[in-house]
């Protein structure tokens, strides 16, 4: 019999929906489990790793929304394990799912864990005045991570979509565009106007925004956006794509690929899959292969 560890966001701790899921795990007799629940930012990683350390579980289970699922990428890669991580999507976001091409519902989990199907999945490595983090989504540097920042503080009773909305519409009014140096691979560095460059390794971020169709979880290389500068009135002309998964038209956005990435200047606010993480100067670095994620059978290539 498989043994699983769930890994729950503490605020599902006492929800109808965690109550419920709870019922279900308790009626079925295929494997038997292990549950988990944080209790402050970066718990998820502490979790994962330890029970890692202590007990030989056969995949990890994120319950939550990207943000728990990218502490447990970081607590896999940090323990330096090869378990698979299947996915229960209940938080506010769940946009990685998206790019799975799955909704991460309990169904999806249970199909998953049948035919132990798993997608090889590259992972981004982050180095920042924060220190190592891993990321499995998207890297978004500039008003990307000047959003986070103001969403970790907001109590988001308008629903995820429109929080984060409100906070960008907030962060256009205070955040400019400003030379910043970058360099991409082995090539030389460069300056480059930018209000905000997201380096890509899944397409959907935001709660439901496609920042490139494009980009692959498994092609070994970053989709790099870069959005040298936009008006607020243009990034609302320009919603309904991203809400479509269409890449935007704009005369300052524009698409590039590598495997690595470093922007050298000081200062600017970094989001790593939906969390702040601290600032600039930035590398990235992409581990090709570095998680195993549980997903249906039905996927043949992502996207």
């Amino acid at each position: 019999m498989k043994q699983l560890l769930f890994v729950v966001h503490g605020r599902l701790k006492n929800s109808r929906k965690w109550k419920r899921i709870s019922q279900l795990m308790a009626n079925q007799t295929q494997w038997s489990c292990v549950t988990a629940f944080t209790e402050y930012a970066g718990h998820a990683i502490e979790l994962v790793r330890s029970n890692l350390e202590k007990v030989k579980f056969d995949a990890v289970v994120a319950c939550g929304g990207d943000g728990t699922l990218n502490e447990c990428v970081n607590g896999i890669m940090l323990s330096k394990s090869k378990v698979p991580l299947g996915i229960l999507a209940m938080g506010t976001g769940n946009d990685f799912v998206k790019s799975l091409k799955m909704r991460g519902s309990w169904n999806d989990l249970i199909e998953v864990i049948e035919t132990w199907n798993t997608l090889s999945c590259d992972v981004m490595r982050l180095k920042s005045n924060g220190g190592l983090r891993y990321g499995i989504n998207v890297s978004d540097i500039g008003i990307g991570g000047e959003v986070v920042q103001r969403m970790a503080r907001d109590r988001r009773w308008l629903g995820s979509f429109l929080t984060y909305q409100k906070n960008i519409v907030k962060s256009f009014l205070s955040f400019k565009s400003k030379q910043m140096i970058l360099r991409l691979d082995d090539g030389p560095e460069f300056s480059q106007n930018l209000f905000m460059l997201a380096a890509s390794n899944a397409a959907w971020f935001g709660s439901g925004l496609c920042i490139d169709p494009e980009a692959q979880l498994n092609d070994g290389l970053l989709n790099i956006v870069v959005v040298e500068d936009i008006s607020l009135l243009e990034y609302l002309g320009q919603l309904p794509f991203l809400r479509r998964g269409e890449r935007l038209k704009h005369p300052t956005v524009s698409y590039r690929q590598s495997q690595t990435m470093a922007l050298l200047s000081e200062g600017w606010p970094i989001d790593c899959d939906g969390e702040f993480i601290g600032f600039t100067p930035l590398t990235i670095d992409l581990m090709e292969g570095g998680v195993n994620i549980l997903i249906p059978r039905i996927i043949t290539a992502v996207p």
